[in-house]
């Protein structure tokens, strides 16, 4: 007897095997993640023609009586389902616990993405168009629109056959490319393996484990109650009609095999309660074999990953978005999970490479998820043939403890999750730690003063170029705490993208460093009066003193942001809030510009020059509302102070340059400041200490992973 596995075993090798080389070889393998991306690919170009000729064929071929089931009681008791699913998938995130409280700044938080056309999305008023721009939803309504047309119509026959035969060879072509998911899942599974993080990994645990006690409350506690709250049947009952066709689903991962037992068992059950009436056969032999027509609640709980996805990113979906993600959500699992999920992320400003991760997962969520559906579909017949039949209960005490059920099965869901994620997820290391340790990486000798210089006499003539060069130190003026520019690490060194880039200026002109604290109100005097040759750490260009000091061309433009506490976030994102509350009290440090202009064009609004930004993070009590400050740098301060947190209004774009200063007249020195600035950017110097300095880049030393190749074998370094 020749010996042949299954398409689910071969998964599963292909998932243990990928992970095994990915361990193996480490990052040596990671490039194979472009292969699972070809064959993930692949197996959606059949998906949403398929989707469009299955929908108007399935519903299409329906006769009055079936149609008018489908879409009076049985769309009813499909809501409510999907209802009961969707809440216990929105609310499940809650249970996600807190990794970090602070970020470094994203360009992602000052770029707006795309608006969503939501015409395009859900109306197909051009099919074609709507098939083309992959708008699952539109494509969806199209399909169930031109179906319901074709229910009794005359001559439907051939069109329905046409269907039924473009639907066979779409099915034939998916059968083909479905062959091939055990190349992807080793490959993706191999560079995921590879390439993931410790750190990622216990994240992905969290998501597995959510997803199954997700998947378990629906099945064993939240759909069987439910009828049991509203029905004349008992929850021991309905899970000993279901217990089989349990175990069988999430053995095989196939649903389409229980079927048949399920509606014998729902007919057995209606009799034994002598529940049955002359067409409970018939309705059940109808609505099951329909119910497959649209998803059933197994395949909504992938919109879980999406929710996973968001946490897992650091950019956790809002609120408001929850009810576009549950509908189009939907919609989309009409079709494949293999084009919904990549389209959610996509609508979500998600990584869609992200879906990697479910892929290589999709084994064990399958069997999960199998649960579900298969109780769904039990209690789709159940429930619509009562309803039907006028057998529910629905008083006043039933509906209580429905809700009660209901409440009972989240509250216990969440509580669970968040319990067994705790054991998983440690606390990791503290952001602000991390900005803290940071350090220059190529630094020439540096003598560091703490006093500030007096300013009452000059300390000689201003240097020129030359003169620096002759003396051999370059006198650099800086703010003690202004990260991410110039701050003190836990070294008690001076650091920052300012000082990174004035030690490769220092280096090539060939001198030493000087770092000299000054005072933001008296810069022009201790620059004019020569006590620093330069002053840096992040310096915004000013018109009003341009005539006392010379600045350098701009370093860098950054974006005006508002640094407050977190729960007042939410006030400040909006312009009409700030357009229309008066009396707002805004701290500023340095910049006067931008005090005057606030003052001109609100002169409501009261604004508070401050010495240092300590003095607004150290504010005993909130006298301050916010602090008006780039996003760059409140990003940074959000990491040392992680109640605070950084907000762009909506619409607000406002740029400024930064720039470094000179003494009035010192062009020797400006020019070849100039110069070297420029071909710094040209090489991409100044964009290299930007993203290590405000992105983050260095933050966290890079470590390559770990392998058994290379750390216990030791055959490559």
């Amino acid at each position: 007897m020749k010996f042949k596995l299954s398409l689910s075993s071969l998964i599963l090798l292909a998932m243990f095997a990928g992970i095994a080389v990915g361990l193996f070889f480490g990052e040596m393998v990671g490039w194979m993640e472009w292969i699972g991306t070809g064959v993930i690919l692949l197996m959606q170009m059949t998906i949403l023609p398929y989707v469009t000729v299955s929908l108007i064929s399935g519903i299409g071929r329906l006769e009055g009586k079936a149609a008018k089931l489908l879409f009076s009681q049985a769309g009813i008791v499909m809501l409510i389902i999907w209802g009961l699913a969707l809440v216990g998938i929105l609310v499940l995130p809650f249970a996600f616990p807190e990794v970090t409280t602070a970020s470094f700044f994203s360009t992602s938080v000052v770029t707006s993405p795309p608006p969503v056309n939501y015409y395009d999305l859900y109306i197909p008023a051009n099919p074609f168009k709507s098939l083309a721009i992959g708008a699952i939803p539109a494509v969806v309504i199209f399909s169930i629109a031109l179906g319901i047309a074709f229910i009794n119509m005359d001559g439907r026959e051939s069109v329905i056959s046409l269907m039924d035969v473009i639907g066979k060879g779409l099915s034939r072509v998916t059968t083909f490319m479905v062959k091939t998911l055990p190349v992807g899942v080793f490959a993706s599974a191999a560079g995921a393996s590879g390439t993931l993080t410790v750190d990622e990994f216990a994240s992905l645990q969290v998501f597995l484990v959510a997803y199954a006690l997700l998947c378990l409350a629906l099945s064993f506690w939240i759909f069987p109650a439910i009828v049991a709250a509203i029905t004349p049947f008992s929850y021991r009952e309905v899970m000993k009609v279901s217990r089989d066709s349990l175990v069988t689903a999430f053995a095989t991962g196939n649903i389409f095999i229980v079927l048949p037992v399920l509606i014998e068992g729902s007919k057995k059950l209606f009799e034994e309660k002598q529940l049955k009436g002359k067409e409970t056969d018939g309705h059940l032999d109808v609505l099951l074999p329909i119910a497959f027509t649209f998803p059933n609640a197994g395949k909504l709980t992938v919109i879980f990953f999406v929710l996973f996805c968001g946490w897992f990113t650091g950019k956790d979906v809002a609120f408001s978005d929850y009810p576009m993600l549950a509908l189009s959500g939907l919609l989309s699992l009409f079709g494949s999970v293999h084009a919904a999920i990549p389209f959610m992320l996509n609508s979500l400003q998600l990584p869609a490479d992200l879906y990697q991760l479910f892929l290589v997962s999709s084994f064990i969520t399958g069997k999960f998820n199998s649960l579900v559906a298969v109780m769904h579909l039990l209690i789709f017949g159940l429930l619509t043939t009562a309803l039907i039949q006028k057998q529910w209960k629905v008083g006043t005490g039933h509906l209580i403890k429905a809700g009660i059920t209901l409440v009972a099965g989240l509250v216990l869901m969440i509580v669970s999750t968040r319990m067994m994620a705790g054991f998983i997820i440690s606390e990791g290391e503290n952001t602000s730690e991390l900005l803290e340790r940071m350090s220059v990486v190529k630094e020439v000798p540096t003598a560091v003063k703490d006093s500030y210089p007096k300013l009452n006499q000059a300390s000689g003539p201003v240097a020129n170029l030359q003169a620096i060069i002759k003396r051999g130190v370059l006198r650099v003026g800086y703010l003690p705490k202004n990260a991410p520019f110039t701050y003190f690490n836990e070294q008690e060194n001076v650091v920052g993208m300012d000082i990174a880039l004035m030690n490769s200026f220092a280096d090539e002109l060939g001198v030493e460093i000087e770092l000299i604290p000054y005072d933001p109100q008296k810069i022009d005097i201790t620059l004019n009066q020569a006590h620093i040759d330069i002053a840096v750490s992040g310096i915004a260009m000013d018109a009003a003193i341009m005539d006392k000091l010379q600045f350098s061309d701009p370093v860098l433009d950054l974006h005006m942001a508002l640094v407050a506490k977190d729960y007042r976030l939410k006030q400040f994102s909006s312009l009409q809030y700030l357009r229309e509350t008066s009396g707002l009290k805004i701290a500023i440090v340095g910049q006067e510009q931008f005090r005057d202009r606030i003052q001109a064009a609100r002169p409501d609004i009261k604004v508070f020059q401050l010495n240092s930004y300590l003095e607004y993070f150290n504010q005993p009590k909130e006298i301050y509302d916010a602090l008006l400050i780039s996003a760059e740098a409140g990003y940074a301060w959000s990491i040392l102070y992680p109640d605070y947190g950084v907000v762009v209004p909506e619409g607000s774009d406002y740029k400024f340059p930064v720039a470094y200063a000179v003494a009035n007249g010192n062009y020797s020195l400006l020019y070849y400041l100039n110069s070297w600035l420029a071909l710094k950017k040209t090489e991409g110097l100044v964009n290299t200490e930007y993203e290590f300095w405000i992105l983050g880049k260095g933050a966290k030393q890079q470590v390559p992973r770990w392998s058994v190749i290379k750390d216990v074998l030791g055959w490559v370094e």
